[in-house]
Order: structure tokens, then sequence, then C-alpha cells
């Protein structure tokens, strides 16, 4: 799917840059919708992917040391656009954490913009987004908590039991936000591969929080994950 659909968005692409007067405003209008819906496909695919990567067990990491600050700051500046237009307060919280946490940075980073991603663009105008680290003990080792938090709409309690399942996404298909119903799926088995835990705790009408938990330990391995049940 990856080849046709590259030859669709490559010449939408080429369309849109095309001299103003190649096309009325009606046809430029028609491929931005091109573009838009593409991408959209493009995001379904790669995340398909992954999913299915990890449910053939032929997912590979590699877990080292990462600056958990720096990728933070570098995925907070990916979503500046949704978050300055929907006039967002974001607060970041390291309660004095210092050194690294033990992940595949580019695994890492998927995650955080699918949380940060997700908070952006379902809590209301002028809402909050705050994200919390902090050290906690776990029986395999020192640890660091993510907490990323909304005050959002929240979710209900019999909706937050199915939250994880793939293309679930509460009735939200049919609304104006975009998404594939995959992403919290994929984040939640790419933690586990990391050897941590995702969770969500919500509250209609208050917000919702997901954590996640990883280990601080610096030795470095490569790993092969295989399924894991959500």
């Amino acid at each position: 799917m990856r080849t046709p659909l590259a030859a669709v968005l490559g010449y939408a692409q080429l369309l849109e840059l095309s001299e103003k007067h190649t096309l009325d405003a009606t046809q430029r209008a028609w491929v931005r919708d091109v573009l838009k819906a593409g991408n959209h496909l493009q995001q379904v695919v790669e995340e398909l992917m992954d999913l299915s990567l990890i449910e053939a067990g032929q997912l590979k990491l590699v877990l080292e040391p990462v600056n958990l600050e720096a990728l933070l700051g570098e995925v907070l500046r990916m979503i500046e656009g949704p978050v300055e237009a929907r006039s967002l307060a974001v607060s970041v919280d390291l309660d004095d954490v210092q050194g690294d946490i033990l992940a595949d940075s580019k695994r890492l980073r998927q995650v955080l913009l699918n949380l940060l991603g997700n908070a952006a663009k379902y809590t209301a105008v002028d809402g909050r987004i705050a994200v919390t680290v902090r050290r906690v003990a776990q029986p395999s080792g020192p640890a660091l908590q993510v907490d990323v938090s909304d005050n959002g709409c929240g979710i209900s309690e019999a909706d937050l039991k199915h939250l994880f399942e793939p293309f679930n996404r509460f009735g939200q298909d049919r609304g104006t936000v975009p998404g594939t119903g995959i992403g919290l799926v994929i984040s939640r088995r790419l933690i586990e591969a990391m050897g941590g835990q995702l969770t969500a705790t919500s509250e209609v009408g208050v917000g919702t929080t997901f954590s996640f938990t990883l280990r601080t330990q610096l030795d470095r391995l490569t790993v092969s994950h295989g399924p894991v049940s959500a």
C-alpha cells in the first residue's frame, strides 16, 4: 500500500505547489482534501504495520539511556501547532529528576507524541495539559513514572474498560477529530515491550491522565518482543 499511496501524495503535492493559474480555487481545495485524506491513510498504514510487527513478534527495540527532558522538549515542539491553535496551557514538572530513562528513543518518542497529541486534540480551547515525571521504586529496580494529564471532557468508567481496544474511538470516528483508534493500543504495547506499563485514569467532566513507567537502568541491550495482550 505504501508505494501507490506515495505516488498519490507525491502528485498531489506537485499540484499544490503548481502555479496559481494552473488550478482554480475549487480545484486547489480538492487537492488539499486529497492531501488531508492521503496523509490520514498514511498514518493508518504505518500504525497497522507497527501493530502487525508487534503481533508477529518481529518488533526489534534497542534499549539505551535516553534523556527524557530533551525528548519531551522535542515532542512538545512537534505539537506546538494544535497547542497554539487551541490556546492550551502546557506545563512540565520534572520534580528535580536527573539522569536517563531506559528506552528505545524512537519508540518512546512515538508514545509521547501519541499521548500529548491526543491531549492536544481532545482538550477544549483554553484547557490545560500537564506532564509530570517522578522517581518510583519497582521490584525490578528504580524507574521513572510519566503522567500526561488534561482537563478535557474525560472518559466514562464503562468506556475506560475498552480504551486500549483496537479501532475503538467511542463515536469520535463520526466527529471532526482525526484518528485511527490504534495509537493507544500501540503505545501500551510499546511501553510493555520496553519493560514498563501504561495505564489510564479518567473522570467525566474533569479530565484524563495517562501514566507509564520505565526503568532507569543503564545497561544496553537489544530485544525482540513477541505478542502482548492488551
